[in-house]
């Protein structure tokens, strides 16, 4: 384990300790990112209510990160592969909607999320035929919008 990965793993150690969740903590490279993996059996707590209390740690694990390191750090946090099923889920949901409305022509919005996963929405949409998306609403209510693309007549 290099430096920056026991840095990481000793300030997500240290956050884990300061909100009473006890975990193991497991960094690994992914491209240009650092993969922080947390196993607890305090997980659903951890994780929050659609990913919120992970996301908030994963911000603040992040903010910490960027003062006691130079430069922009990038780090992801998982707890439990919650993250990857997610993923997975969305990544079949979103494919079943695409299709739909890509048939149908009518457009349909999904319920409201996290920027990382509007983002994943987003990039799977991209690689669907006939869909394009957006993005509509504010702060917590912004939610992804699938719609067909309008053919050109004439």
């Amino acid at each position: 384990m290099n430096d920056s990965h026991l840095m990481i793993s000793s300030a997500a150690e240290d956050l884990l300790k300061r909100i009473q969740v006890d975990g193991i903590v497991k960094t690994r490279h992914e491209q240009d990112t650092v993969m922080v993996e947390i196993e607890s059996a305090e997980a659903a707590r951890l994780i929050g209510n659609k990913g919120e209390v992970l996301d908030a740690f994963e911000h603040l694990l992040r903010s910490l990160l960027n003062k006691q390191m130079e430069g922009f750090v990038s780090v992801r946090v998982d707890v439990e592969g919650y993250r990857k099923r997610r993923a997975e889920y969305l990544s079949g949901l979103v494919k079943n909607i695409c299709s739909r409305v890509a048939s149908s022509g009518k457009h349909e919005a999904l319920n409201p999320m996290s920027a990382s996963e509007r983002r994943l929405v987003h990039m799977i949409v991209q690689e669907m035929e006939g869909v394009i998306s957006e993005s509509i609403g504010e702060k917590a209510d912004r939610q992804v919008v699938i719609k067909p693309i309008m053919k050109k007549v004439g």
